[in-house]
């Protein structure tokens, strides 16, 4: 049987984004899953808790969930984490975030685009481990070579992929 979400095929609006504040109001009242395009300038080794783990210089994707608040988890990204919790906050002490992409569900789907994305870049590009401690994916975090596979992705690949196909996205690009 298909899925119903089959016969919404309609790509999702992409709102477009360059001032953070606009960009975190639209997303008020809103939960769902964000993807980072994150830009680190030099290798690094990034410790935390349960020990190390080598991030080379480049670009990559970061996906992760925000089932409370959508504004608050990006605001987080775009003025920097004051408390260091999560892997990617370890991350951007190294890097800096180029671009967030934010898809409003009431589903967690962060995982689906995780498996989707490892599927296409192949499980060799995600750094083991990474944001994926609480889930059973081998990563939430991926070595892109082509920082304009992002838009590839959004443009419809993505939501045939993880059979979700939402009304409209929000990104904001530095």
């Amino acid at each position: 049987m298909l899925s119903k979400t089959l016969f919404n095929m309609t790509p999702p609006i992409i709102n477009y984004y360059t001032d953070p504040d606009e960009f975190t109001d639209a997303l008020k009242g809103k939960r769902g899953f964000y993807i980072l395009l994150v830009e680190v300038s030099k290798n690094a080794e990034i410790r935390y808790m349960k020990g190390e783990m080598s991030v080379n210089s480049g670009f990559y994707i970061y996906i992760g969930s925000a089932m409370a608040t959508l504004s608050g988890r990006v605001s987080r990204y775009i003025r920097g984490p004051e408390n260091i919790h999560w892997h990617i906050d370890r991350l951007l002490l190294y890097s800096k975030v180029n671009k967030i992409v934010a898809v409003p569900s009431d589903r967690r789907l962060e995982c689906r685009v995780a498996q989707f994305i490892g599927g296409i870049l192949g499980w060799s590009s995600g750094v083991a481990g990474f944001g994926s401690t609480d889930c059973g994916c081998p990563s939430h975090l991926f070595f892109i070579s082509n920082k304009g596979l992002i838009e590839k992705l959004l443009k419809e690949e993505i939501w045939r992929g993880i059979d979700y196909f939402p009304e409209e996205i929000f990104c904001l690009s530095y």
